[in-house]
């Protein structure tokens, strides 16, 4: 059984969470109790890393999300994973086309695992560089 403290100033203190992917809200409703400080909780806040309905529809069928990582905290947001013995923290995500890995990605292991996960940790520089590779495609597109 779960408990809840409750805020003597805020009840309940509910909040909305948000998808960390893409920003959306979630159809849920948290119940935060008393925070430290007996803070109020923000209208909407992103509680995990869990893809919200959406996303997971989209990467469950054409699309791969990627999610930058660094080593560095940069909040108090808490880590998504640990390799080699270091914790490392989630910045953003993107989520790319199935069909173009293999033109971004010259492993084929690396394909093959991303099509099989449908998900990826990569490090914040190279998420930052595919962005903006994506970015000046349209830009291109688009003259």
């Amino acid at each position: 059984m779960s408990h809840i403290r409750i805020s003597p100033k805020h009840g309940l203190n509910p909040t909305i969470p948000v998808c960390f992917h893409c920003g959306q809200q979630k159809n849920e409703i948290a119940l935060l109790g008393k925070l430290k400080n007996d803070a109020e909780a923000s209208k909407y806040t992103v509680l995990d890393y869990e893809p919200c309905d959406a996303c997971k529809e989209q990467i469950k069928s054409e699309y791969v999300m990627l999610t930058g990582v660094t080593p560095i905290q940069p909040d108090a947001r808490m880590p998504i994973t640990k390799m080699d013995g270091k914790e490392y923290y989630p910045t953003e995500s993107i989520k790319i086309r199935e069909r173009i890995l293999g033109d971004i990605f010259p492993s084929e292991e690396l394909v093959s695992s991303l099509k099989d996960k449908r998900r990826g940790f990569i490090e914040d520089a190279a998420l930052q560089s595919l962005k903006a590779f994506f970015q000046a495609a349209m830009q291109e597109e688009k003259e």
